[in-house]
């Protein structure tokens, strides 16, 4: 990612260090001039550059200077930033070393406050770890041990994105909510807060069908950082899923070559997953195809129904509606059995893509799921298994993107991190009392977390 660091004291320097050993593009800026930056910048291979240069075509910009110091910048500093992500990783010290800033002494959470100094909507991070603990304490994914930092603001996709970019440095990100309703835990009396851990799926056996990359990927690796011990199929390429158990550990994620279109395949995932680790908690429906099996020009020259081969249309239809009713017959079937209850996630998409002119038989095998989805959920609830759907809200970075897509497209698709937050959910006690719903992971947030009922259907 593109990243600029405005602010270069403790904690400037440690982000410009990790992010540039993580291999991300960095200019920093201070408020003395890029000349001053010029063994920082030897040292890492950051650039160093102007305050205003830091925020300029910018993926993320954070923003890690004094709180009293915020008025001072440019008024026009993100003019030129396009849809970057402004983190403020700041904490309000009134009389250490801020002044009384009246709008955040009469009740305003501080990073709305910066916001509206910014004139922009922030995230909340790194505002609870000391420097040399960014430096020094960041461990490979799914070590035991490894922190957990939260991660506070209003919009899900930009929390996503923040979060990526801890895990790319060591951390576990825990989505903590909205700003106002993580400002009390910001601070506690000046000092910053502790580190934590988020076990909340420890127990839990999860599968995830096409978790070798794009959105099982992400749901997949929030499971694991949560607690959850993880079985991760793909249907052709070993070598996708192979990583993540082999990053993760075999006693927390196990890989499996499994073709969710053979019933056969799915009931030996599931004993796969029970010879493992002895249960099924969660099954995950992500595994599909999408449009370019139909045509890698879908996205410019949208093939006509009457176009498509049969055999493209039969590998969708059969991937995305047969599949999941495969995984989900021999994974409720062993849940029933044994009594656990347990959580089906059935991964969808946009009603308006279901709609669209060129998308089939893409978007009529999601409306399909979605109406199965509806019905299994009534079916199940008397059982104690609950079912939902989950779905991005968007077009999203995946392997369903043609890889001829122009970059400046390719820059607004969300992440597939953005559904993170909400598998995590539907996956935990929390959504204990919610089936048959609907989540939209741009919707979606703590404080507002069970989406709205699926049987609403596709609309007008």
């Amino acid at each position: 990612m593109r990243i600029g660091i405005i602010g270069a004291g403790n904690i400037g320097g440690a982000l410009t260090r990790r992010f540039r050993a993580a291999g991300h593009d960095v200019a920093v800026a201070n408020s003395r001039g890029p000349e001053t930056l010029a063994a920082l910048a030897a040292e890492t291979g950051a650039a160093a550059v102007s305050v205003t240069d830091a925020a300029r075509d910018k993926d993320v910009v954070i923003v890690t200077i004094p709180e009293k110091h915020i008025p001072d910048l440019p008024p026009d500093l993100f003019a030129a930033a396009g849809n970057a992500v402004v983190i403020d990783t700041g904490n309000y010290y009134p009389q250490q070393r801020d002044g009384r800033i009246d709008a955040i002494e009469a009740g305003m959470p501080e990073s709305r406050w910066v916001a509206e100094q910014l004139g922009r909507p922030v995230v909340k991070a790194f505002n609870n770890i000391y420097a040399r603990h960014l430096l020094e304490r960041g461990q490979p994914a799914g070590a035991t041990g490894r922190i957990a930092l939260p991660v506070a603001g209003d919009d899900a996709a930009a929390k996503a994105v923040v979060i990526r970019l801890l895990d790319d440095i060591g951390f576990d990100g825990v989505d903590a909510g909205s700003l106002s309703s993580f400002a009390p835990s910001l601070r506690e009396s000046g000092r910053r807060v502790s580190e934590r851990s988020s076990p909340e799926l420890a127990g839990k056996v999860a599968i995830v069908t096409g978790g070798g990359r794009g959105l099982g990927r992400a749901i997949a690796e929030a499971y694991l950082r949560a607690g959850a011990r993880v079985v991760v199929t793909a249907a052709r390429e070993r070598a996708e899923v192979d990583a993540v158990a082999e990053a993760w550990g075999r006693e927390r994620a196990v890989a499996v070559l499994a073709d969710v279109t053979d019933p056969a395949a799915c009931d030996a995932v599931v004993e796969h997953a029970v010879r493992a680790f002895g249960a099924v908690d969660v099954l995950v429906n992500n595994a599909g195809r999408g449009m370019k099996y139909v045509s890698e020009h879908f996205l410019d020259h949208p093939t006509q129904f009457w176009d498509t081969d049969p055999d493209a249309w039969r590998l969708v239809i059969e991937t995305n509606v047969n599949g999941p009713f495969f995984m989900a017959r021999a994974a409720v079937r062993w849940m029933l059995a044994h009594g656990r209850g347990g959580s089906v996630v059935n991964v969808s998409m946009n009603y308006d893509t279901m709609k669209r002119r060129g998308f089939s038989p893409y978007g009529p095998s999601k409306a399909a799921l979605e109406s199965a989805s509806v019905i299994w959920a009534q079916e199940l609830e008397p059982h104690g298994v609950r079912l939902n759907v989950l779905l991005p809200g968007g077009a999203t970075e995946t392997g369903m993107i043609p890889a001829g897509v122009a970059s400046e497209a390719r820059a607004r698709l969300l992440r597939p991190e953005i559904i993170a937050p909400p598998a995590v959910y539907l996956a935990s006690d929390r959504s204990a009392h919610l089936t048959g719903y609907r989540l939209v992971a741009t919707e979606w947030s703590a404080e507002r977390p069970d989406g709205r009922p699926a049987r609403e259907g596709i609309g007008a």
